[in-house]
């Protein structure tokens, strides 16, 4: 039986209330992660799931159990939930179509020629560099956001009068309506953006983009669970989406929550990629689809070592001139066997936040919508503050911002916390793991103690775990019961004396597992 079958069956099963072991690729029986399955409420509404039952952890093997009288109804909406968090090797399942089922349009830059003078809007912000979402969230003062949005608003209006549709737009269109593609549109303009697009091309076509969301939506690109939430619109699985942009934010929102991406060159929105594509090479034995996944051709190598450094990889990527060239690879089968899933960092970040220990807001940038409206901005006053303990580039940084958590990023590294930086985003250099000096730095950028300390991948893992002096400046950061939530390689280190330092520095493991095949430790403890 198909591996991706047999995991729904038995999904479906468990939700029935009959006992079955879920089991991995290998017909082992699949470690659950700690407190995700029992009494977990469903996030259909987008909010945090949180264990009802409390944070329990499951050992190896055991036979989940749920009495349910609606549980076939509710069945296929907790596998997706339960398939969005568990481990990204167990994601990776193989498009068999020759086109996406789905396909997200970003849509200025992408649908539209980009009218808007991003250089001049960065002038007028007083942000040269970075996510300007993710600058003006940072920010203390509510005035200098609102002024801010009052540039972009008047920007953006001024852009609407002379929108134009891209070339070969509804010739596109008409190949994916006539491939049994469904459509979504999702960008960070507004309503009345959007309400100008449809205006410019045939009436028909606004019927046909079953979702259309923009800014004021609760989720905002790069929030992964904006595209969840299509994924669940559209009734497709995230790996069988395909999301079309030309900025960043497309791109990684895609990456994040697991999709197959496109970069459109030349768009105009805030990267322009070299001329050229990417080339797809298929990996003898594995049968799996490789690409480059970068912006420019320069920042190819710099962005998969970001990855890498945070214990992710590439998606499958195309890289398009315009939309008439994304036609014709698409037509010639280019994603055809193509694997996405996403990022172990994501992965480890989504299971954290089903399983109650990490807590986002109801939506992705509460502070802007409290300042100067045009967000929706439920749910921030209850968001953990989080400390990202070897911020590397930022990337990760990014995906736990973007959810609405005030978040921190530090590293030892200077040329980390200036990649964090000129993304938009908090970040600060500490002089080392164990000088305390910078603790009280920290709490300030923070507005309090953090809740959570979110550690990650190669980053993370040159902490000093076995030193209860690290560690318990490290515990100076968080409050009362806050959590250290850690995934990290473990190669030449003595599992046995991080136990003993976290211990020693009063933290109490509620959960700890180390992966047999590839020694990665993973735990979480909590503070005393």
């Amino acid at each position: 039986m198909d591996m991706s079958v047999s995991f729904a069956v038995r999904m479906l099963w468990w939700k029935a209330g009959l006992e079955c072991p879920l089991r991995d690729s290998s017909g082992n029986r699949a470690h659950s992660p700690s407190g995700l399955f029992p009494n977990s409420s469903d996030d259909r509404s987008g909010k945090t799931l949180v264990s009802k039952g409390g944070r329990k952890a499951y050992p190896e093997g055991s036979t989940l159990n749920h009495k349910g009288t609606d549980a076939m109804a509710h069945a296929l909406v907790h596998l997706r939930t339960v398939a969005s968090v568990l481990p990204a090797r167990r994601l990776r399942c193989a498009t068999r179509r020759a086109v996406p089922r789905a396909v997200v349009f970003d849509m200025d830059g992408t649908l539209t020629r980009a009218e808007i003078d991003f250089a001049r809007m960065r002038a007028r912000t007083a942000i040269p560099t970075g996510d300007l979402f993710a600058t003006m969230e940072s920010w203390p003062e509510q005035k200098t956001v609102r002024e801010a949005m009052e540039v972009i608003l008047e920007m953006e209006a001024s852009a609407r009068s002379q929108t134009k549709i891209q070339p070969h737009l509804e010739e596109l269109l008409e190949f994916l309506e006539a491939s049994d593609v469904r459509l979504a549109l999702v960008t960070r303009n507004t309503r009345k953006g959007t309400d100008s697009f449809f205006r410019l091309i045939h009436p028909k076509w606004k019927q046909k983009f079953q979702v259309v969301l923009t800014r004021e939506f609760r989720f905002v690109k790069p929030d992964a669970r904006l595209l969840h939430h299509v994924a669940r619109r559209l009734k497709v699985h995230e790996h069988d989406m395909l999301m079309v942009g030309d900025s960043r934010e497309d791109v990684e929102c895609g990456n994040a929550a697991g999709t197959m991406t496109c970069l459109l060159e030349g768009g105009g929105n805030e990267v322009v990629p070299s001329p050229g594509t990417t080339s797809l090479s298929r990996e003898e034995g594995e049968g799996e689809i490789c690409a480059s996944f970068g912006f420019c051709d320069e920042d190819v190598e710099a962005y998969e070592a970001a990855l890498e450094e945070e214990g992710g990889e590439a998606d499958p990527m195309l890289r398009a001139k315009d939309l008439a060239h994304l036609k014709e690879q698409l037509q010639h089968g280019a994603l055809k066997g193509a694997v996405a899933h996403p990022p172990d960092g994501i992965a480890f970040v989504a299971r954290l936040r089903a399983s109650g220990h990490l807590r986002a807001a109801a939506s992705s940038y509460p502070c802007i919508a409290k300042a100067a409206g045009g967000f929706c901005g439920d749910g921030g006053d209850y968001a953990d503050r989080v400390l990202h303990l070897g911020c590397a580039r930022g990337a990760l940084t990014m995906a736990i911002s973007c959810q609405g958590m005030r978040t921190l990023g530090v590293d030892v590294r200077p040329q980390a916390v200036e990649a964090t930086r000129a993304r938009g985003l908090q970040a600060m250099l500490l002089p080392s793991w164990e000088d305390g000096s910078a603790m009280e730095s920290i709490k300030a950028k923070l507005g309090s103690h953090a809740n959570v300390v979110v550690a990650h991948g190669n980053a993370a893992a040159s902490f000093p775990w076995d030193s209860s002096p690290a560690l318990d400046e490290l515990g100076r950061t968080l409050s009362s019961n806050g959590r250290i939530c850690a995934r990290f390689g473990s190669k030449g280190r003595d599992i046995d004396s991080i136990q003993n330092a976290l211990r020693e520095s009063r933290f109490h493991l509620k959960s700890w597992s180390v992966e047999s095949d590839t020694g990665v430790v993973e735990f979480i403890a909590e503070k005393a």
